[in-house]
């Protein structure tokens, strides 16, 4: 048998490659998730772009906070502005993928995603509340996100907010996506991570 060396080199370069093997799945599911949460929040149709901006990843427990804040006034009628609250701005209505509000959600996701380690269970949670509306005689609940998730609700979408894909069906997606490339196995989607 050889003799080693630079036997702590060595050691190190083992511990390190075992490390990194370790933290393989976690960056996969990371990445998997990050995917997801993109789309959705990207796919989200948007009005003030509140209900878009108070998208929430969680970790092993949903987050359920919601930010009235956030979120724009938009402009009704040309000419004619609805009542201000201070610290919001008005503008233009929003629509589907626009970034302005989405990409507050982005940030905040991201930085709670670098921070999802093995075992973690990750959620994605909206708990958007008075983004009610009237569209052909019909209001829309308080629960704006839950109504979002049933597909009867579509119809009373603006037309650049539709064809809108629910939350399930944007996961399934991305997930058919990877298994499709055979980047991830199923194991990785179903143990350990809900």
């Amino acid at each position: 048998m050889g003799m080693v060396r630079n036997r702590a080199k060595v050691q190190r370069d083992i511990a390190l490659a075992i490390e990194r093997a370790q933290d393989a799945p976690v960056r996969i599911y990371r990445r998997v998730v990050w995917k997801i949460f993109k789309r959705i929040v990207l796919e989200t149709p948007q009005f003030s772009g509140r209900a878009v901006a108070n998208w929430n990843l969680g970790i092993n427990s949903p987050d359920m906070s919601f930010d009235p804040n956030l979120g724009d006034w938009p402009d009704i009628a040309p000419g004619k502005k609805p009542h201000s609250e201070p610290g919001r701005k008005d503008s233009a209505l929003h629509q589907r993928g626009d970034p302005e509000w989405a990409n507050v959600a982005l940030r905040r996701g991201r930085e709670v995603l670098d921070r999802v380690r093995r075992g973690d269970k990750v959620y994605i949670t909206n708990a958007t509340r008075g983004d009610t509306f009237v569209r052909g005689g019909k209001a829309s609940s308080e629960a704006y996100l839950a109504d979002l998730q049933n597909p009867a609700f579509h119809t009373r979408l603006r037309a650049v907010n539709r064809p809108y894909e629910t939350a399930m069906e944007s996961a399934a997606l991305i997930a058919e996506g990877f298994l499709a490339e055979g980047t991830i196995p199923i194991g990785d989607l179903t143990s350990n991570h809900g």
